[in-house]
Parts: C-alpha cells; sequence; structure tokens
C-alpha cells in the first residue's frame, strides 16, 4: 500500500521551526535598532518609539509567513514534485514581493510612509532585510527536509507507482525482487518500483527484512511457514507467495525467525 506522506508530531515540529525563526528574527531586530540608533540616534529627530515599531512591522510580521512557508514545503513533499527546488526559487521571490508590499500598505496606514506603493521602502528592504528574509525562507525549508528525512529512517521508503512518486510504508511490503538496475516491492495492495541495488536496499531496511536469495528479500512479519521440498527450501508468505531460499541465506532466515518465537 502507497501512502502520502504523513507527519507525526506536526503540531509540535511547526511550533519548534516557529519559535526557531521567532528567535532568529529577535537578533535581526536588536540588530537593525542598534545599527539604526548609531546611525540615527544623535539627530534631533530620532524617535526610538517609531524605529521600534518600524522594525517589529518589517521584521516580525514574517513569522506568520514563515508558518505558510513551512506548509507549502510539505504540500510540495506531498504532492511528490518533480521539481521542488525550482517551485521554492518561484515561491519565495513572490513571498518576499506580496511581503513587501503588504508591510508597505501597513506602513503607509501607520503614517511611516508618503504612498502605499513606495519606491524607497522597497529599495530600504530588498537591500537590508529581505536578504536576511531569503536565508529564514531557505532555512525553513531545509529543516523541514531534515525533520521529514529523519522521520522517515525505520518507517518508509520512496518508490515509483508508473510516473508517480510515492511514500510507502516499510511494513506494508511482503517481498522485494530484484531485477538489473532495480527492484519491485511487491506490497498488500501493489507493486512498485525503485531504482536500486538489492544489496544496498537490504543495508536500509530494519531487521524485520531478510535477503532469502540474490534475488529476494523479504519481510518477516509476513512469512507463514518455511518448508523443504525435495531438496530445496521454501518460504511461503501470508499472501501464498513462495519464494525459494538459497544455502547463502538460509540460516540467517532461521535464526532470525527462532527469535521471534
Amino acid at each position: 500500500m502507497s501512502l502520502k506522506l504523513t507527519y507525526p508530531s506536526i503540531k509540535k515540529s511547526e511550533v519548534r521551526i516557529l519559535t526557531y525563526a521567532l528567535a532568529a528574527l529577535s537578533i535581526l531586530f536588536v540588530v537593525f535598532m542598534i545599527q539604526n540608533y548609531f546611525r540615527y540616534g544623535s539627530g534631533a529627530n530620532y524617535n526610538i518609539g517609531r524605529s521600534l515599531t518600524y522594525f517589529s512591522v518589517t521584521i516580525f510580521l514574517f513569522l506568520p509567513v514563515v508558518y505558510l512557508i513551512n506548509r507549502f514545503s510539505q504540500w510540495l513533499i506531498q504532492k511528490g514534485s518533480s521539481y521542488p527546488w525550482a517551485w521554492h526559487v518561484l515561491f519565495s521571490f513572490t513571498v518576499l514581493l506580496l511581503y513587501a508590499l503588504i508591510i508597505n500598505m501597513i506602513l503607509y496606514i501607520l503614517d511611516f510612509s508618503s504612498f502605499p506603493v513606495d519606491v524607497k521602502f522597497f529599495r530600504s528592504y530588498f537591500t537590508r532585510i529581505a536578504n536576511i528574509h531569503f536565508v529564514l525562507y531557505w532555512g525553513v525549508v531545509l529543516y523541514g527536509k531534515y525533520r521529514i528525512k529523519k522521520e522517515q529512517i525505520g518507517k518508509f521508503i520512496s518508490a515509483y507507482n508508473g510516473k508517480s512518486k510515492v511514500i510507502c510504508k516499510l511494513d506494508t511490503i511482503l517481498w522485494i525482487e530484484s531485477y538489473d538496475h532495480y527492484v519491485k516491492l511487491h506490497t498488500l495492495d501493489e507493486q512498485l518500483i525503485k531504482r536500486a541495488s538489492i544489496s544496498k536496499l537490504s543495508d536500509s531496511l530494519d531487521k524485520n527484512f531478510v535477503r532469502i536469495h540474490r534475488r529476494y528479500i523479504v519481510n518477516t512479519r509476513f512469512v507463514q511457514r518455511v518448508y523443504k521440498e525435495h531438496r530445496d527450501t521454501f518460504v511461503m508468505l501470508e499472501n501464498k507467495t513462495k519464494l525459494k531460499i538459497s544455502k547463502t541465506y538460509r540460516k540467517t532466515l532461521n535464526n532470525l525467525l527462532q527469535s521471534h518465537v
């Protein structure tokens, strides 16, 4: 059975991402306040209250955007996009442009800007703050991919159903069959293709998967019985699939099955 990718404890992970983003934005806020004070603090027109409001609006309102970035990144992974990085590049520039327009409008309402679309503000934002927001965007994307990869270890495997990329739960795979440069995953409901050698794949699977032949790996959760037929030994799976066990791997399978008794 192939599944779209799910996210265990997604709420907790989102809170963690927002916490990291808030910490990064707070550091950015302090740095800009200090720079602004040393640059304009000695002037007669300097107003620290207006500076606090300006940088709070410009910097901290990016926090809800971080949430949307994380959701967009999740959606791309669930969709199985063939060009996720291209989508992220396009989305990141679109987000920064829309964010600048919205912030400019808010500053105009608060009487910080002379025009709802102020070229002076855009120049200031894109030369001073946007690059930090851009780095934060990619930080959220990379952290999300790292978290998902960590959660996938020992639980999921990516494969293809025709041209569609899917995420398959390991505990739904009955057995794996090797062909020249790819393997076929036989699941409870369908057959999936993955480009990998059977030797490399066997090293990444959990202990319930045992190689029984140079061409086969079985999931011992679905082993119904092991029996001899003439001089050969076979394994029977719960779906009545019959696979031959080679002498090289027979002892390993027997030891594992005995440990489950």
